[in-house]
Order: structure tokens, then sequence, then C-alpha cells
């Protein structure tokens, strides 16, 4: 396993902990030379390295942020669970993809003012959605058999809410005690951004030309950094297909709560697409490639008002669920600000808005 300060020097620049999304772009970024050659421990690695060791090789390097080294799940109770109101709902939170324990701090935060019993599905994404819901399963079978008469409300962030769901929705799983689901961006029919790839924009781009290797090689590293997740959140794949044709979970209250502070403004996409036409559209050339640019640039899942940056507020929808609230939050407002800037309001008003929902499913 390459320690996280060895990879810097190795690759010169420093490994930027940011959007869980744009996270596995920028790695696999950097991993790429433009000599066209890996380095790994200082070690120079061909660029014709076969795809199983660059995906190996990104895998660890994910395991290394992540700070999970295996594949090992588990349910993390803070104190009240045992010695808390018992007559109260128990809340179990269940973070999205590469997320770290501070993704749902401002949740976290406005349930614990409310003295709720918290815990945490801890998992490795790396095993997939199906297997992540069996072992959720499990633990949430264990908490109810050691306390059978206490409701839990499950209150899930992007990927988490598809785990939430297969491990409680499966004809194989008992719900055991689950009384609510709150889901936050859950992409409930995939995002256009887990079918994102190098080599597809490559050729967006420039149409006709030979695949690059540098970009199947950036590819190979994205899908070895988010793992067999990346597959399931594919829209249309078959997990969600089987997921979103089957029955919701009953004696479950779901409420689905989706974001809309997308970074890219529609209306200054349309300027910008606009003045290109107008600047090169009489150049046949580059019609294939304008035509590339607003298709890329309308994408849902970025933009203000359709999405929160990740998922579109379409694919947060499900059927049978009307309790659908939207708000200006942006897919990673509900982690504590590093920079000590105020938390993003709209985010502050969906942890009000769950744990309203909660104090409604206690009466």
């Amino acid at each position: 396993m390459l320690p996280v300060e060895k990879l810097r020097c190795c690759f010169r620049v420093p490994i930027v902990k940011r959007d869980e999304v744009f996270l596995a772009i920028i790695v696999a970024s950097i991993c790429t030379i433009r000599s066209g050659v890996f380095c790994r421990g200082g070690e120079p690695i061909p660029a014709t390295t076969p795809n199983a060791v660059i995906k190996d090789f990104s895998a660890a390097l994910r395991s290394q942020w992540s700070g999970r080294e295996d594949d090992s799940c588990n349910v993390v109770c803070d104190d009240r669970w045992t010695a808390g109101d018992a007559t109260k709902p128990a809340v179990v939170l269940v973070p999205g993809m590469l997320a770290k324990g501070g993704s749902m701090a401002l949740l976290r935060q406005a349930l614990e003012r409310q003295e709720f019993a918290i815990a945490t599905f801890q998992y490795s994404d790396r095993m997939g959605i199906e297997a992540a819901a069996k072992e959720f399963n499990n633990e949430l079978q264990r908490l109810h058999a050691q306390n059978p008469q206490r409701k839990v409300v499950l209150v899930t962030h992007s990927m988490g809410g598809i785990i939430a769901r297969a491990a409680i929705e499966s004809a194989d799983h008992d719900p055991a005690g689950v009384s609510g689901l709150i889901m936050i961006s859950p992409p409930n029919h995939g995002s256009a951004l887990a079918d994102f790839s190098m080599t597809e924009l490559a050729n967006l781009l420039a149409p006709g030309q030979n695949a690059n290797p540098d970009m199947t090689m950036i590819d190979d590293a994205v899908d070895g950094f988010l793992g067999e997740a990346k597959d399931d959140l594919r829209p249309g794949s078959p997990l969600l297909t089987k997921l979103n044709s089957g029955p919701r979970a009953a004696g479950v209250q779901y409420k689905i709560i989706a974001g809309t502070g997308g970074p890219v403004r529609s209306d200054l996409v349309d300027m910008s697409l606009a003045l290109g036409s107008i600047l090169f559209g009489e150049q046949p050339d580059l019609a294939p490639i304008l035509s590339s640019a607003q298709k890329l640039a309308r994408t849902d899942e970025w933009n203000f008002g359709r999405g929160d940056g990740v998922v579109s507020v379409e694919s947060t929808r499900l059927a049978g669920i009307d309790d659908f609230v939207t708000l200006d939050f942006g897919h990673n407002d509900f982690g504590k600000p590093n920079d000590g800037s105020e938390p993003n309001q709209f985010a502050l008003q969906a942890a009000d808005a769950v744990v309203a929902k909660i104090n409604a499913m206690a009466d």
C-alpha cells in the first residue's frame, strides 16, 4: 500500500481532497504523465501497462484517501443508542460514495441538537451496492434484535440512499424495524457522471480521431478508483432497473430532498453557446465540437435548477413517493466547510426538514 506522502513526492503535486465525483478525475489525471508513463513508488510504469494493474493502483490510492483499506462494513453507534430515550426514533446515517465521516456533518449536528440516538453505516463502495446493502441489512437485523421496540429512521446522502433502498426493499431482506427512509440527493435513476469517460469526451471533441491511449488509461484509473459502484450508478444499470421496478418497503415512510444548486447557470450556458455559434458556426469542421459542447454543458446534473452538481432532480424522483421537496443546495454542502465559511443555508433547511420528518414519524 502506497502512503499518500510518497504519492505526493512521486507526482510532485498535492492530492487535493475535493468533490467526490471530480476527485477521481483529478487523481487519475495526476497519475497520467504527458510522456505516457505511469509512476508508482518512483518506478516508471509504461503506458502499455495492463488495465488490471492500473485499476489496482487506483484502488490502492482510493483506500489511502478514504482511510478504509478493506471491504468491512459496520454500524457505529453513539452513546445515546444504548443510554438514550428508547421511545424516540433512532437514526442511522448512510453516507454516499467515497464519503468521509464529516460528509453529513450538518445533518448530524441537527440531529444531535434534538438528542436523537445516531449511528453511521460505514462501508467500502469497492464492493458494490448490492453487497453493501446485504451487509447493511445484517447490521439492521442485529440492532433490531437488541431493541425490537425501537423505531429506526435511515437518513441517507447520495449513493447511501440506493444502498438503503436495496437493504430494505429487496424481497430477500426484512426491513428490520425501519420505519422511515429520508433520502437526500439519491441517484434513484443514476447519474450521467457515472457514464462519463475521458475517451468519450475525446471522441466528442475530436470526432473521427483514433482513440487516445492516455484517455483510456485515465478511464481505467477512474474505474479502479470508484470501484463497482460506478457501474451500479450508470443510468439504466441492471441494479437500478431491478430496484425501481420493485415495490417500496412496506410500513416505511419515505421522503426525498433534491438539490438544485448545480454550479452551471443555464442562462450563461445559452449565451456561451450562442456566442460560439456566431464565431464558429460557419466552420463545418467545428460543427461536431459545438454540438458536443452543447450536449455536455446542458447536462441536467450540473445545471442550476435542474441538479445539485452530481445528481439531477429528475433522477431523485421515485414512483409512489409524494413527499418530495427541492432546495438550492449543492451535492457536497452537507459537510462542515473547510474554509471556515458559513454552511449553505439551503443545506441547513434540508437538515431541519429531516428533523421535522423524523419528529412527525414519532407522533
